[in-house]
């Protein structure tokens, strides 16, 4: 199943390891604590981007599905708003909020209802996010998830992060909020959507897991590569690449527009998450907490 896992997607012979000593104990562990449970068991899944949260689901995935679970996998970055709600959102409270990324940049209604149609064991239909586009794909390409479901694994690079307190929104992180929001008018907003609409959808979830990187600084390199893999994927198909895979100097800025959560996830995840792993810079897994 491992060496199936690997080839399917396209990784490295050293996942085996990853997945031997590490990921195989965590769904074991998973397994054993939604056995009996009445409705599906949700986990949320944090990492920041690039940390292999999104593998890490794939793989659990598979494996829960090997075990003969019905699984439903959901990404926080599917329920991004399109462009355009995006710019209406941008006109009326900050610019920064064009970019997707931060909260008040999904459809947190529609995470409700999704989360609220699973719990009650209803049949469903998931949106899917085109990132390459910078748009939701059609409706038509949506997921379709049935009414039937044992495991539930929703990931995000924000997902589960609690606000930060007020007094941690005053000094800017980077370049970024210094100059784009000197008045910390978007962080501040930023930071009440997760109170007011983030953080009440973390009670849908029964446990959680959390990736945790050396540092912020990783993420940069990280983000690379996804981007990169992202753009090869179009050239081997000859095909040219569209306009929202991003230069590696987009990418530079594009992540700062992550980096106070990013941080204040690696600072409180650890102690909210009922799983822990934590990653050197290669992201292998170095230790862990709760295995």
């Amino acid at each position: 199943m491992i060496d199936a896992f690997i080839k399917q997607n396209g990784l490295s012979t050293r996942f085996a390891d990853l997945a031997q000593h590490w990921y195989i104990p965590l769904a074991e562990q998973i397994l054993m604590h939604s056995h009996g449970a009445n409705t599906p068991y949700f986990v949320g899944i944090n990492g920041c981007q690039g940390s292999g949260k999104t593998t890490l689901t794939r793989f659990l995935n598979t494996y829960f599905k090997e075990q003969g679970q019905r699984v439903a996998t959901l990404s926080l970055d599917d329920f991004y708003l399109s462009a355009r709600e995006r710019e209406h959102v941008a006109n009326q409270q900050h610019a920064l909020f064009q970019t997707r990324g931060v909260p008040g940049t999904h459809n947190w209604q529609c995470i409700h209802d999704v989360l609220q149609s699973l719990q009650a064991g209803q049949e469903i239909t998931a949106p899917t996010f085109n990132k390459a586009q910078d748009n939701p794909f059609p409706v038509q390409h949506w997921q379709h998830i049935g009414s039937t479901v044992d495991i539930v694994l929703f990931e995000g690079w924000c997902w589960g992060v609690p606000p930060q307190s007020k007094e941690a929104l005053i000094e800017p992180v980077n370049l970024l909020e210094r100059t784009q929001d000197p008045d910390a008018i978007w962080r501040k907003r930023v930071n009440t959507y997760l109170q007011n609409h983030y953080q009440p959808l973390y009670t849908h979830m029964n446990a959680w897991l959390a990736l945790i990187p050396p540092s912020f600084e990783n993420v940069y390199s990280w983000r690379l590569q996804q981007e990169h893999t992202l753009r090869a994927e179009y050239e081997s198909e000859h095909l040219k690449a569209p306009s929202g895979i991003m230069s590696d100097e987009h990418v530079h800025h594009f992540i700062q527009f992550f980096q106070r959560l990013t941080e204040h996830a690696i600072s409180t995840m650890p102690e909210r998450s009922d799983w822990v792993l934590y990653l050197d810079e290669f992201r292998n897994v170095t230790h862990a907490k709760g295995l």
